[in-house]
């Protein structure tokens, strides 16, 4: 199958069991009630997923198990970033060897923020030894570093890095992005709030933690825009902006409470990521029951 790079994806919250292991049965509950929405494609062991708190035998047995669940013709990213090339190398030959379609690479920041020359050398070396397609992941977010189109542009001449998921939020950013790459570069916003925005001004599609729960409304808001109805399409975005902006200050904790409520797998996330109180719950199902999500 040729890698579809086009659509929603959503960025997977990760299951556990009630012995707090990954659980690729309860996460391929989700994936059979996304497959209804008309998701696009599965982002795994993004941020969302809590990659950063999984091992690599953990990993490889939600990666297995999960492929399982995803149809052929649907695409699955995984993320495949570490602070070591080595790492990070070793992380992409294990999800191509599992059936992944392309890896999502995080920029190492511990040592390396803001040095470009190094970051350069980590993406070519990691592109130069996976067996599958690499996409950039900027999350500024999570890294406090923001990559530059500059940055990007400088990279992406690599046969093997095909995109890139932007999380920064900026419309412009990503639309200088674009404008910089080669048309065959894929670039996703991975911030709700824009993803009509970066439709607009050339995006592939966009890669969400609020396609976990609102994954439908994403889903309506790109085919709108494919088929030409802007008016529509801007629409749903304010509808699931009132929506999103309510959920994203309870981080991945109110993701995947959101997902209980709705009754997917969800659960308590991994500390120490702390669960949500009870207050903080009753808010969270108060916000999902009256949107009233599909």
């Amino acid at each position: 199958m040729a890698l579809n790079l086009n659509g929603i994806f959503p960025a997977c919250v990760t299951p556990y069991d009630s012995d707090g292991n990954v659980s690729p049965k309860r996460f391929a509950a989700n994936i059979a009630r996304w497959e209804k929405a008309g998701l696009h494609g599965y982002l795994v062991l993004g941020s969302t997923g809590e990659f950063q708190y999984m091992d690599e035998t953990e990993r490889g047995r939600l990666i297995e198990g999960v492929r399982a669940a995803i149809p052929s013709n649907k695409t699955m990213m995984v993320g495949a970033g570490h602070e070591t090339t080595r790492m990070t190398i070793r992380y992409c030959k294990q999800a191509a060897s599992l059936g992944a379609d392309c890896v999502l690479v995080v920029t190492p920041v511990y040592y390396t923020r803001g040095k470009e020359d190094a970051q350069r050398k980590y993406y070519f070396d990691v592109a130069d030894a996976s067996p599958i397609p690499v996409l950039v992941y900027n999350v500024p977010g999570f890294t406090a570093y923001n990559i530059s189109p500059d940055f990007v542009a400088s990279v992406s001449g690599h046969p093997n890095i095909v995109g890139i998921k932007d999380s920064a939020g900026d419309a412009g950013q990503v639309f200088d992005t674009i404008r910089l790459n080669p048309a065959n570069f894929a670039v996703f916003t991975g911030n709700a709030r824009i993803v009509y925005q970066a439709l607009a001004v050339g995006a592939r599609g966009a890669i969400l933690a609020a396609g976990n729960p609102l994954g439908h409304m994403y889903v309506q808001l790109y085919e709108a825009f494919k088929r030409g109805d802007n008016a529509g399409a801007l629409q749903i975005q304010k509808d699931s902006r009132a929506i999103e902006q309510k959920l994203s200050p309870f981080g991945i904790a109110g993701w995947k409470h959101a997902m209980d409520v709705l009754g997917w797998e969800g659960g308590d996330p991994r500390l120490p990521i702390l669960p949500l109180s009870d207050e903080a719950k009753a808010k969270v199902r108060a916000i999902v029951e009256s949107a009233r999500p599909a």
